[in-house]
């Protein structure tokens, strides 16, 4: 939220069914309080994502997302470096991520729209910090869960 000068990410683990297992928003303005962009707020999400999915003993097989950006320095596929800032997190997901058991893919940002909504509550509703959800019940109202499949970030 570029007008504020806030930022968030979230993510959201879901089984092989679709059912949520667990999901996160996180404040992002103290730890970039001066710059960041929708990269970096991305990366932060795929990063939590694999922290969270670590602390909570789950493997993550597919990862879907809608920065095309994050997704090629991932995969080694992007022509351009990434900035300093954007590259440390990048180096911290790529030291995470297993390329012969997880497959990361890139989808239209609608659907991506849970991780989106987790994003902004995070960013405005957050004083610092992060919320885990591990039920439907505990999400915040404005984030509504409905039938379709939502990427990890």
């Amino acid at each position: 939220n570029n007008q504020d000068n806030k930022a968030g990410a979230g993510c959201i683990i879901r089984d092989s069914r679709g059912e949520l297992v667990i999901a996160a928003a996180y404040n992002l303005t103290e730890t970039y309080p001066h710059y960041c962009n929708v990269a970096i707020a991305e990366a932060e999400a795929l990063k939590n994502g694999l922290i969270l999915a670590k602390q909570k003993n789950l493997h993550v097989y597919l990862i879907k997302g809608d920065s095309k950006e994050v997704i090629d320095h991932v995969l080694g596929n992007s022509r351009r470096p990434a900035k300093p800032l954007l590259s440390k997190i990048i180096q911290q997901i790529v030291g995470m991520f297993d390329r012969f058991s997880q497959e990361i893919v890139l989808v239209d940002r609608e659907a991506n729209k849970v991780a989106d909504k987790l994003a902004f509550w995070g960013s405005t509703s957050l004083q610092g910090g992060h919320m885990i959800y591990t039920t439907y019940a505990d999400l915040p109202p404005q984030v509504n869960i409905d039938s379709s499949y939502a990427p990890l970030f």
